[in-house]
């Protein structure tokens, strides 16, 4: 189903501007993204840090999956999966560790619900990873209408 709905993308044509790219195919990433949440969660809800240690997961394994539809859809690049790979990974490193505390700080320090904070923490280090990702891993061409 995953795969059909990846071939079905690849059949109209995604945006020239590089930000919009980055957020049609973020949408697709982040509902990956929410579904691993809530599958870990289910598995963690009874433990006392589950929210964060199903954010963490989840975190991990959907920026793999980022990775690959980011390189295939969003950021068109020449440089070698190795280097997209290890930079990306290591962006995604550090979104893990930045988003993991404001995570944490949301839902257990100010007792935010988990559901919200995941929301709010998924869009602010969305935009933090797109530009390590635009101007690092990926190193995009910048055109005139790309942010």
């Amino acid at each position: 189903m995953l795969s059909q709905m990846m071939i079905d993308m690849v059949r109209f044509s995604l945006p020239k501007n590089v930000f919009f790219r980055y957020v049609l195919i973020g949408l697709l990433n982040l509902t990956i993204f929410y579904g691993l949440y809530e599958s870990c969660y289910l598995l963690t809800k009874s433990w006392d840090y589950g929210p964060n240690v199903s954010w963490a997961v989840a975190w991990v394994l959907g920026s793999i999956f980022a990775h690959l539809t980011h390189r295939k859809w969003t950021f068109y690049t020449d440089e070698s999966v190795k280097w997209t790979l290890s930079a990306a990974l290591t962006i995604y490193t550090i979104g893990l560790i930045g988003s993991s505390g404001t995570f944490g700080l949301f839902v257990n320090f100010w007792g935010f619900n988990h559901r919200i904070s995941w929301a709010v923490n998924s869009a602010i280090w969305g935009i933090i990873d797109y530009i390590g990702l635009h101007k690092i891993a990926f190193k995009h061409q910048t055109d005139s209408k790309s942010i």
